[in-house]
């Protein structure tokens, strides 16, 4: 299911998590939904669409944050013309599952910066047809506030490139999300 780059990656992830988890140190845990633009990036065959997804983060001394999460996107319908006809093109359907790695964490009080980038595994199916799956990488940053110890409002701008079907999909996501930082882990 996944490359040997994806699984080197995942397994340096986790244990990048158990050595920072150690019993002597805190941990933050937080849930977070999200929702906002999915952008194709040079892809003739899509239109824009939304993206709609929860977050986990896991923030460990608040330096380093693994962040687990799910998402699904919906790309419009594009309308082509061939031979002098116009052809309704159904737009994908996709779902991820994935973690990022983030300097940083999205569940501090006061104003939040944090890059991030991760991996993840992707499913693109064109409604009434083609399916396909892969594995992609994304890239990106979020800045944000949070007015309370639990709750943070989160703006982030990601690139996502998905490895499928024998091609390369690219999106560009420009997300809001809303996190709660569950009760800290000593």
């Amino acid at each position: 299911m996944f490359t040997a780059a994806a699984r080197r990656l995942l397994q340096a992830l986790a244990l990048t998590t158990a050595l920072w988890a150690s019993p002597a140190r805190a941990a933050d845990f937080g849930i977070g939904l999200f929702g906002g633009a999915s952008l194709p990036v040079n892809q003739a065959d899509e239109e824009n669409g939304n993206i709609f997804g929860a977050r986990f983060p896991v923030s460990l001394l608040g330096l380093v944050t693994v962040e687990p999460y799910f998402a699904t996107s919906r790309q419009k319908d594009v309308i082509r013309t061939v031979g002098g006809m116009q052809v309704p093109d159904p737009g994908w359907e996709g779902s991820l599952f994935g973690a990022n790695l983030m300097l940083g964490s999205p569940l501090r009080v006061g104003l939040i910066f944090f890059p991030y980038a991760g991996i993840n595994s992707a499913r693109l199916i064109r409604v009434g047809g083609e399916r396909v799956s892969g594995t992609g990488v994304d890239i990106g940053a979020g800045v944000g506030i949070a007015p309370s110890r639990h709750m943070s409002m989160v703006l982030r701008a990601e690139a996502n490139s998905i490895a499928a079907g024998g091609s390369t999909r690219r999106f560009g996501y420009l997300t809001f999300g809303l996190n709660y930082r569950l009760d800290r882990i000593d």
